[in-house]
């Protein structure tokens, strides 16, 4: 539900999530759990503009789409696998050891035989 609301939020009027939720209606709970299919909410008040929210810049690196599954927390560079790519080209280029490879990338396995083609690798963490 949380998730519709900030789609509501965003394509619908571009307020503030906090705002449309909080003061203008409560009574759908922070997580936005109250949404009920065929009731309106408040999205707007004559004369009044949402007062903007805090800002904050992004932190971390944004992770791809297709990620290798057990990739490590807080990966800060990926690197996608063509079909030409292999681990000892991938520990060449990126001055990696194939121990931190597989740390951060278990799902290639010990050995490096299942890296995915189009799926990005964790290669600093």
């Amino acid at each position: 539900m949380g998730q519709q609301a900030s789609l509501v939020v965003e394509v619908e009027i571009h307020a503030p999530v906090d705002i449309v939720r909080e003061v203008w209606n409560p009574a759908v709970g922070t997580a936005c759990t109250n949404l009920w299919v065929g009731y309106n909410v408040c999205v707007g008040v004559i004369g009044q503009k949402p007062k903007p929210g805090p800002t904050s810049k992004p932190t971390g690196v944004p992770t791809p789409d297709l990620i290798q599954p057990g990739i490590v927390k807080g990966c800060k560079k990926f690197h996608e696998v063509k079909a030409t790519t292999t681990c000892a080209s991938i520990q060449k280029y990126y001055s990696i050891t194939m121990a931190q490879l597989y740390k951060w990338n278990p799902a290639i396995g010990s050995g490096c035989t299942n890296l995915w083609q189009k799926y990005s690798v964790c290669v600093s963490a």
